[in-house]
């Protein structure tokens, strides 16, 4: 839901209310104690929630939890059985000229995949309200779409959505401000993901300079400089993995114990089972890399005990 660029004629409505003399802003949308059903299946109860012009809201919530129904409300496609929805003051079954400032694209999952259209032009079509239906897009709406980049490592088909725009990277779980995500636990393996993430990392890193907003963690700061971090944390990682092998310690397993995790420098004899697999994991992944560059040679062979197949390195 977008606020239009133009500024408000007399016909628009009033974007701000008088209060104790003064001019105070009307919220972007106010939800008051708002119900909702289809019928005898009750989706939304008592729901209350403001959104101040310019803010970025997100509704997150499991399937069925009622996400798509609140946003319909607050975009006045469904219209409370109970409580009351403002859009910039106006109820939303009177929203008059206030329609123009709203941006709304529907969720369907009957798609027709031969409409020739792209995610872009798809994108787009939330500008439509404040542009008319027949007047073609221009530069300044193009630029205010996202630009999606596929950043694989973390986990396979990972996108980054980059608002150039406004120097805005909204970076999931592919850059994060205090940690460096898990690589290597993935429902389908790939042949390197640390690989894949040092290279994604790197298309990140080209591109213009941007405001970080992970999927966790803290925002702000800068995408560079945490880029930057990142990649020389796992260049000294790369170089510990290398020196372990080279000490004698042929197995991800063995080169695991040897190396210390978290920044607390946890000794991997002492962290609980599920984040010593993920330990383990991560060290085949830059084991791997290793072996990619040349550094390391990587030999498989059924391991005696188990019958499985067991990587072994030498330097």
């Amino acid at each position: 839901m977008t606020e239009s660029e133009r500024e408000p004629s007399a016909a628009s409505p009033n974007l701000g209310a008088t209060v104790g003399g003064g001019e105070a802003e009307i919220p972007a949308v106010v939800v008051e104690d708002v119900s909702f059903s289809y019928g005898s299946h009750l989706a939304l109860r008592d729901i209350s929630l403001t959104v101040r012009s310019g803010e970025l809201c997100g509704l997150i919530g499991p399937n069925g939890a009622g996400k798509s129904t609140l946003a319909k409300l607050m975009a006045g496609r469904l219209l409370p059985e109970r409580g009351r929805v403002l859009l910039l003051g106006r109820p939303t079954n009177r929203l008059g000229e206030t329609r123009r400032f709203i941006g709304y694209i529907s969720q369907r999952a009957d798609v027709d995949w031969r409409f020739p259209a792209t995610v872009l032009d798809v994108a787009l079509m939330g500008r439509i309200a404040g542009r008319g239906l027949l007047r073609r897009f221009t530069r300044e709406d193009r630029a205010r779409a996202l630009t999606a980049l596929e950043t694989p490592g973390h986990t396979r088909g990972h996108l980054v959505f980059a608002d150039d725009a406004h120097e805005l990277l909204f970076a999931g779980d592919h850059v994060l401000p205090r940690i460096t995500p898990s690589i290597g636990l993935q429902p389908a393996p790939v042949a390197s993901p640390l690989g894949q993430f040092l290279d994604s990392l790197r298309l990140v890193r080209a591109r213009p300079d941007a405001d970080l907003l992970p999927a966790h963690g803290p925002v702000g700061g800068r995408v560079h400089a945490r880029v930057e971090e990142l990649l020389a944390h796992h260049d000294v990682r790369l170089g510990q993995c290398r020196d372990a092998v080279a000490a004698g310690n042929p197995t991800a397993l063995a080169v695991a114990r040897v190396l210390r995790w978290t920044r607390r420098e946890h000794r991997f004899d002492d962290m609980d089972l599920f984040n010593r697999m993920l330990a383990v994991l991560e060290t085949v992944a830059h084991l791997d890399v290793l072996a990619d560059l040349g550094e390391l040679t990587r030999t498989e062979a059924p391991d005696p005990e188990s019958g499985a197949t067991l990587a072994t390195y030498t330097a």
